[in-house]
């Protein structure tokens, strides 16, 4: 359950159950299990937490905090900069056209001109389809 106010979304997390025993009798049983603000911080990539968290692990079990958490959102960041890119470095004596080639194929050219260069190669894929 949540409300956004402005950048900030305020969010609770809970659970009602009901309960028939023969000893307890019956009743509605309320669980609150965390409650949370967070926003995002566009100019580095990530979202702002404060309130009851969960540590990030995948290695590890998650260990359950009240505080503040600041986390990389990689959705934030242009579809053509997400995961890996390779950096292509090299020296040039004179103008030159540099292909990188992967698996045979070109997947960058460009001209450069007599120098150090560094080439960084941001690819992402592409579907092309033929409608007939």
């Amino acid at each position: 359950m949540g409300v956004n106010l402005g950048l900030w979304q305020v969010r609770h997390q809970s659970n009602l159950r009901y309960a028939n025993s023969n000893q307890s009798g019956s009743a509605w049983r309320y669980n609150s299990v965390r409650t949370w603000v967070q926003r995002p911080v566009a100019s580095i990539n990530s979202i702002l937490s404060l309130g009851d968290s969960y540590t990030d692990s995948s290695l590890f079990g998650s260990l359950s905090f009240n505080g503040a958490k600041l986390v990389t959102d990689e959705r934030m960041r242009p579809q053509g900069k997400r995961g890996y890119a390779p950096e292509v470095r090299g020296v040039a004596a004179s103008s030159a056209h540099v292909v990188v080639k992967q698996l045979g194929k070109v997947i960058y050219e460009t001209n450069v001109p007599p120098a150090h260069f560094i080439l960084t190669i941001c690819t992402t894929p592409v579907i092309k389809a033929i409608w007939r």
